[in-house]
């Protein structure tokens, strides 16, 4: 570390420092394949290759999220840089010990480690990218580098299955834990907080922190306890298997456009704004998913808005919050939220699920009860960012 009397960093070597960064973000983030975008095809892989109940896949997806939770809380307490290895490697045994040895008794166990090593490295990766001055475009990357690894991994799952076997999909998930660990030699030993105005860190100290992360965890409910199905949606609607993986496959794609909306424009476009755009095409599109569902285009097109709109709103949804709160504290607890949302949606869903007379009927509560929560959610996070600017507004 330097001392006050060593020279300023130049230009040339915070702009290096910065790139250095967002490499080791986006490959600590290629182990996001195990989070959000991949988890509709992770449940239709526990039913159709592991011979769960959807119910049952819902349960075991809680579970490894309530782990991941744990996880990210851990990230804000233990020293990253000695232990995101040991965490990285619990995420490459967790699948690979589900993969290799599935059977019901100890694949609650394996889920529970792996979901360990995602958690923590979700949140360090959280804090580094509050550290950037950029964080709507750095989070784009971030989002654009696991997009690109889950969207050919789900497109081509039905050809890696025959080399690896019906368990690919997890073998491959675990395999990209030791790609993370490259990062580890550009981590930066210790971020140092931003120094922040007088009252701008009381957002993260305040009632008001604790609004924001009700928001955000009734928003991830929603996400959690809907996406994870869109593939159990697909099977009501009588859409074969090889038509969903493609559907789903090519949806990442079209979130991958949504996040490059942040790597190219970053802030330039404002944060509010596009934030308002994509949550509310978001709602639309499960209300597309309720009217035309049914429809191979309806889907198809519910599916791809649905993605475009939650993953091109990440990016301004954490760079909302970055601004809230520069040291990162609410980037990690929307982690915790994210988390906490993809533990309860998954199971929430399955108690739906068995309250309907049959799984059809079932998954039609999981629509409905994905768009109550997810417009609640909304409101309460642009309640929050209208928060902000009237602050911004007294400040001035």
């Amino acid at each position: 570390m330097k001392s006050p009397g060593d020279a300023m960093p130049t230009v040339a070597e915070e702009e290096a420092g910065r790139v250095l960064v967002t490499m080791a973000i986006v490959l600590v983030g290629i182990a996001g394949i195990a989070i959000g975008s991949m988890k509709a095809v992770i449940i239709g892989t526990y039913v159709t290759d592991f011979g769960l109940r959807a119910d049952q896949a819902g349960y075991l997806l809680s579970t490894e999220m309530i782990a991941a939770t744990a996880g990210t809380v851990l990230s804000a307490f233990l020293p990253a840089r000695k232990v995101l290895l040991a965490f990285l490697t619990a995420l490459l045994i967790g699948d690979m010990g589900t993969a290799l040895w599935s059977d019901p008794s100890t694949i609650y166990g394996w889920q529970v480690l792996a979901g360990l090593g995602h958690g923590f490295a979700m949140g360090r990766m959280a804090k580094a990218i509050a550290a950037t001055t950029n964080p709507h475009r750095v989070s784009g990357i971030y989002t654009v580098s696991y997009l690109m690894l889950s969207s050919a991994t789900t497109y081509f799952l039905p050809h890696l299955q025959t080399i690896f076997g019906s368990h690919a999909l997890l073998i491959l998930v675990g395999l990209t834990g030791p790609l993370a660990m490259l990062g580890l030699a550009w981590l930066p030993v210790q971020q140092s907080e931003p120094r922040e105005k007088a009252g701008t860190g009381n957002a993260a100290r305040s009632g008001s922190a604790i609004f924001v992360g009700l928001a955000l965890l009734v928003y991830y409910i929603s996400v959690g306890g809907y996406w994870p199905f869109m593939g159990r949606f697909a099977n009501a609607a009588h859409i074969d298997s090889t038509a969903r993986l493609h559907i789903l496959g090519i949806a990442n794609l079209i979130g991958l456009c949504g996040a490059m909306i942040a790597v190219v424009f970053g802030d330039r476009l404002g944060t509010v704004r596009p934030l308002v755009i994509f949550l509310g095409l978001q709602s639309v599109a499960i209300i597309l998913l309720i009217v035309l569902g049914a429809d191979l285009a309806g889907y198809r097109a519910a599916a791809w808005l649905y993605v475009f709109a939650w993953l091109g709103g990440f990016p301004y949804l954490l760079g909302l919050l970055s601004k809230m709160d520069p040291g990162g504290r609410l980037n990690a607890a929307l982690y915790v939220a994210a988390n906490a949302g993809y533990a309860i949606g998954p199971a929430a869903s399955g108690l739906l699920i068995k309250a309907g007379a049959g799984e059809a009927q079932g998954l039609a509560y999981v629509q409905w009860g994905g768009l109550a929560c997810q417009i609640i959610g909304v409101l309460m996070i642009l309640a929050a960012a209208a928060g902000r600017l009237s602050r911004k507004v007294s400040e001035s």
